[in-house]
Order: structure tokens, then sequence, then C-alpha cells
């Protein structure tokens, strides 16, 4: 809520200083939802690097699932399938699973952005502000209230 708060703030703020740039939404929702998910799959990430998300080993419910990766869970005798410990680590747990969404929905976000060219330094700094707390007002959804420390 605080950081609903600070985004409309913000919005006010740039709103005064720029007066001819309004942020529009409808041209932005398609990336502000990969931005969003990107969020939210990092909230879940620090959720389960942490121990706080219930629901077995593949879960780092112990905080040694990154072992899962490896044959006979031991670094030293290599990947425990092919591609474990490169392209396919994001299948190993839950952390590296969620590392992956938040990523793939990073690059996602950039492919949908709408083109900016012809704005000011000043237009772009409040998109960036706005992106930014989209992003952290959905980790907090995750890691804050939904896996909130008990």
């Amino acid at each position: 809520m605080k950081l609903l708060i600070i985004l409309l703030i913000s919005c006010k703020g740039f709103s005064q200083v720029l007066p001819q740039y309004s942020f529009k939404i409808q041209q932005h929702k398609v990336s502000l939802a990969f931005t969003a998910l990107q969020g939210l799959s990092d909230g879940f990430r620090d959720a389960s690097m942490f121990g706080r998300v219930k629901g077995g080993r593949w879960f780092n419910e112990s905080l040694d699932s990154w072992k899962l990766k490896y044959k006979n869970e031991d670094y030293t005798q290599g990947a425990a399938y092919l591609g474990s410990t490169s392209l396919f680590v994001g299948l190993s747990d839950a952390p590296h699973f969620s590392n992956s969404v938040s990523h793939i929905s990073g690059e996602m976000a950039k492919v949908y952005m709408p083109d900016m060219t012809g704005t000011t330094f000043w237009q772009k700094l409040k998109t960036v502000v706005i992106y930014s707390a989209v992003r952290s007002a959905a980790h907090n959804i995750i890691y804050g209230t939904v896996f909130k420390r008990k």
C-alpha cells in the first residue's frame, strides 16, 4: 500500500513538472503486466530462498534445494540430467524456476514497451519510476504479504 501511495505522489509530482506528458497506461498495459509478473516471481524466489514457502524440497523448505541439480546431490558428480546446471536449471527447484520466469518476464516487458522516441529524459524517468513501482508492489504482494514472516 505504501508503494502505491508513493507511485501516486510521484506521478502527481512529475505531472506538475511535465504537464505536457501524461503516462498512457493503455499503451503500456502488456509491458506493465510482464513487469508485474517479474515482481511476483522475484517475490516468490525471495520467499523460497529464505524458507518461507512450505511444500517440500523443490520449494527449498530445507534451504538446500540447489543440490537437486546435481547427480546424487553432489556437485562433484556433475549434472543430475542433461542441462540441469545450465539450460534447464530453471526446472531444478523453485528458486531457479522463479528466477527464470523473472528473467523471461523482464525481457518480454522490454519487447512490449511502447516506443518512447522523442520523449525527454524527464518523461522517460517518470516511466521508469512507474515501472519500478509496479515491480516493487508486485514483489511486496508475494514476499511481504502472501509469504509474510511469521
